[in-house]
């Protein structure tokens, strides 16, 4: 993900940890290097200084604190490598002697470490040393905001992690949930370094990734303008990549992500945001200046506000009720949500690190309003620098607000789209009492201009919105996730109809299931998710409407694939219209069919693993324009859709056992969802209301009409019955064709869908009458 979402990540997590571990290795593994250096590029324009002013304390009477004890463990720290010089009584202190190794200047010749297990030990002892003297200096453990602490073990594998990715060392902030330090652990916990025992991916604050590296010199070091990336820098930013791929996993709570790397003498700060990843220069511990810049690093973090270092103190800890909670922020307004559960956890390093919270609206004394339960969708979104928020086609409160306004009163729509309760860009307050909008120039803010106007913009917000469902792919059986899918398409055309909102992001993440609380009786499916989209005035032609990488790519269509800058289909400047979404929902359903319905289906889990020489499996590893040319090829004819996509139906075994169990999913076959998917494909590539002109994907070699299609077609060998009757008759593109009756042919496609609803209901409502 980046600039416009385009997302090639698989959606749903699989049910089976080794399994899904293994999946991910894979991703994680194949990650291009030179995409990380193009992550890396706006690195050049930013200095140790520069970042630095990152993590310097708000409030000017703090900074000015942290100024002196920062010159004052400088100082403690030389005169602690230079007490070695002084040692005449024979003892031998360990931690002095790695320290001293790390920081012995370049002209000595010293082979500082030959092993990496040699390095975590003297990057602890210096880091151990650096926060030991900080709480020292400060007085009193309370008065820093963060304790800055080593994990104990080096060299670990961390028990919530999702791969077998070694960490070298680790920091973690010493605070609660609250984010504050107890008061019982100050005494206990508060003068030692080596605190920690847990080994879990919560708990990491930052990780440090070290390399063997002698030949560094004095060129790269802290006086350089920025050191040369050698093979061993760019090993340990890729490990950092995959370490931090985790943390943001498992941490919530989290905006922004630390780290470091290491390679001989020189260390660098990484700071991975959003969209690049933010690198000091070299800090060359070798020379006091570079100690001292580490010194003031640390000194800083240990005295700045906690969303200097990438939380998120809108999500907090209530000691009284014992709930982690939040605030959602509309015109002014500050609400609270009480958090029952993570029900999307932020799976990627760049991007909007979308994150969705089940959770209970917590109703103020004086309002009159009875607590309901809402789900809280939290993102960063692309925002332009110049842009109002209320000026933003794509902005999601904006459109939400106005679906919710004009369904709220259409019974037959009810639970089947996003009702919008609260929403708007998150604001943080600082220390200084200043409050802000939390965007990617508010973490950026003491940087010079020129430097943040390189890095992309996101704003933070967050909505709290109706319904509460689960995702698509927990259906128990193949008509729920069919009526599911039909709901979501009902909602997704009066979107379109009475307002112009086009969603642009139609996937299996992007589709519910409603149930009923307290019975579990299925209810219906809601379409969410509507930060892709956009409003369309149809009476002027948008540059909104040109085919882009908008969307989830295994989903995407044939048009907006083409526009990738790796295709040359012809189809690729056709204008992006309701039909693009309509094949979207036609993908969702063939993905669904080939991988399972359920993803707690043990045999669908191993088939989704195993299941690398499908066809389908292709739409999440190969190129979009790769893919674009797989689907023009399959939808091209009955014969290879079936042979392609619908012989690869799953089938999943007969049970004998009792339909109170999970996995009835199982037992039920997939043909009607074969017959629908095959009548949506006729409906919007084979339309028999469209010429002959508009049908097909360009493609048509197999096809018995082929040679018809070669034909003279003019004008006067349409008939005026056909849809298309009106369109330019030397438009031989039947996408275009096709784009210029999206309306009728959505209609179509949606009364196909209601049809297959209504069946999907007949076979519930008997199988129940059945049971009992």
């Amino acid at each position: 993900s980046g600039g416009k979402r385009a997302r090639n990540d698989d959606i749903e997590e699989s049910a089976t940890p080794s399994a899904n571990k293994a999946m991910c290795a894979e991703v994680y593994h194949s990650v291009d290097e030179c995409k990380i250096e193009a992550k890396l590029a706006v690195s050049k324009s930013i200095t140790t200084h520069n970042l630095l002013q990152v993590v310097k304390p708000r409030r000017r009477t703090i900074a000015n604190k942290a100024k002196g004890i920062s010159a004052s463990v400088a100082e403690s720290l030389e005169a602690y490598i230079d007490s070695s010089l002084l040692n005449t009584s024979g003892t031998t202190d360990l931690d002095l002697e790695r320290v001293c190794r790390f920081c012995a200047p370049h002209d000595k010749n010293v082979i500082r470490f030959s092993k990496e297990l040699e390095m975590y030990a003297a990057t602890g002892a210096l880091f151990g040393f650096i926060f030991e003297q900080i709480r020292f200096k400060a007085g009193n453990v309370n008065d820093l905001n963060n304790i800055i602490s080593n994990f104990k073990q080096n060299d670990f594998t961390v028990s919530d992690g999702n791969t077998d990715v070694r960490i070298d060392k680790a920091l973690r902030i010493g605070f609660d949930g609250l984010g504050e330090l107890k008061d019982e652990d100050a005494e206990t916990k508060g003068s030692r370094a080596d605190i920690v025992e847990t080994e879990t991916y919560m708990d990491i604050f930052a990780v440090i990734e070290a390399k063997v590296d002698n030949q560094v010199n004095d060129k790269d070091g802290a006086d350089s303008e920025i050191v040369t990336d050698n093979k061993q820098r760019v090993d340990a930013t890729m490990q950092l990549y995959l370490c931090t791929h985790t943390i943001y996993l498992r941490q919530h709570a989290r905006r922004f992500v630390w780290g470091f790397t290491v390679c001989g003498s020189v260390f660098q700060v990484c700071l991975f945001t959003h969209d690049v990843i933010v690198r000091s220069n070299g800090i060359d511990v070798a020379t006091k200046r570079g100690r001292k810049y580490l010194v003031e690093l640390f000194t800083n973090m240990s005295f700045c506000d906690k969303d200097q270092l990438g939380y998120d103190p809108t999500i907090y800890f209530n000691k009284t009720s014992g709930q982690w909670q939040m605030y959602v922020f509309e015109n002014g307004k500050v609400r609270r949500c009480a958090i029952n559960n993570v029900t999307f956890a932020a799976d990627s390093v760049f991007g909007r690190h979308t994150r969705c919270f089940h959770c209970k609206t917590i109703s103020e004394s004086d309002s009159g309003e009875e607590s309901k339960d809402v789900l809280v969708k939290d993102t960063w979104a692309d925002q332009k620098r110049d842009l109002n928020e209320n000026e933003d086609a794509s902005n999601e409160a904006t459109l939400l607000r106005t679906i919710s306004e004009g369904f709220r009163h259409v019974g037959s729509l009810a639970g089947k789209y996003s009702d919008l309760w609260a929403g708007g860009i998150v604001q943080i307050t600082g220390s200084d009492s200043n409050v802000s909008d939390d965007s990617t120039d508010y973490i950026f803010a003491a940087l010079d201009q020129d430097v943040r106007e390189k890095i992309p913009n996101r704003v933070h917000k967050r909505l709290a919105m109706e319904p509460v469902g689960e995702p698509l792919r927990i259906a128990k059986v193949v008509d729920e996730t069919i009526i599911a899918v039909a709901d979501a398409m009902e909602a997704y055309m009066a979107a379109w109809v009475d307002h112009g909102i086009m969603h642009r992001d139609i996937s299996t993440s992007n589709i519910l299931i409603r149930r009923d609380q307290q019975t579990g009786t299925f209810l219906n499916g809601a379409l969410i998710d509507f930060d892709c989209a956009i409003t369309i005035n149809r009476d002027e032609p948008s540059t909104d409407q040109r085919p882009n990488m908008t969307g989830t790519v295994p989903f995407m269509s044939i048009n907006c694939l083409a526009a990738s800058s790796n295709s040359n289909i012809r189809s690729s400047c056709v204008p992006r219209t309701i039909l693009d979404d309509w094949e979207s929902a036609l993908y969702v359903l063939c993905w669904l069919g080939t991988f399972g319905i359920n993803y707690h289906d043990s045999a669908a889990v191993k088939r989704k693993v195993s299941g690398t020489d499908l066809e389908i499996s292709k739409w999440q590893t190969d190129s979009p324009g790769d893919i674009a040319s797989d689907k023009m090829c399959y939808l091209s004819s009955r014969q290879i859709f079936s042979y392609n996509i619908l012989s690869c139906f799953y089938e999943p075994p007969q049970l004998e056992s009792s339909s109170s169990e999970p996995s009835r999913a199982a037992s039920v076959s997939y043909k009607p969802l074969k017959r629908l998917v095959e009548s949506m494909r006729m409906t919007l590539f084979k339309n028999p209301n469209l010429s002959k002109l508009g049908r097909g994907t360009l493609l048509n070699l197999v096809e018995e009409d082929f040679f018809d299609d070669l034909s003279d077609n003019s004008s006067a060998d349409i008939p005026e019955t056909c849809w298309d009757a009106h369109v330019d008759p030397n438009d031989r593109n039947p996408f275009s064709r096709r784009a210029q009756v999206a309306d009728k042919i959505g209609n179509a496609l949606l009364d196909v869908m209601v049809k297959a609803r209504s069946k999907a209901r007949d076979r519930m409502q008997a199988y129940s009458a059945h049971c009992e």
